[in-house]
């Protein structure tokens, strides 16, 4: 038999009384999903300061991991959030690498990655620690 032939379970007998039956419980589970929503839209709200602190404590014990991965110990950096505009992020890239290029000579030949020391490394290389922060979920208004 062919793969497809297998895979049928039976022949498809049309009965009204079933599709009745389908959308009765179609229009029953609507119900229960409109009727669910909003608590779960206020428990939500409710939470998600709570789960976005977290998440930032996660990203900021990041921080930390890859500098002294990186730098070594004691661990004597600065931390900074920076939001820049489309149109000034290359610039900010080139200043920010004329200010800490000295800190790592691996950035200058981003060809060879094997041998430096990162736990995260994802994405671009460069000679401070760069994270990509996505808060498009926060809602600014």
């Amino acid at each position: 038999k062919q793969w497809y032939q297998r895979r049928v379970r039976g022949d498809f007998t049309f009965s009204r009384t079933v599709i009745e039956q389908q959308k009765l419980e179609v229009t029953n589970m609507e119900r229960a999903k409109n009727k669910a929503y909003p608590p779960l839209i206020k428990w939500l709200k409710g939470n998600f300061s709570e789960a976005f602190l977290n998440w930032t404590h996660v990203k900021a014990l990041r921080l930390f991991t890859e500098s002294v991965l990186r730098y070594g110990l004691p661990a004597t950096f600065m931390t900074a959030i920076l939001e820049p505009n489309k149109k000034s992020e290359k610039k900010l890239r080139e200043k920010l690498t004329s200010l800490y290029g000295n800190l790592d000579k691996n950035a200058a030949d981003s060809t060879d990655l094997g041998d430096i020391p990162a736990m995260f490394l994802t994405g671009d290389y460069y000679p401070y620690v760069y994270f990509d922060v996505n808060t498009a979920f926060v809602d600014n208004a």
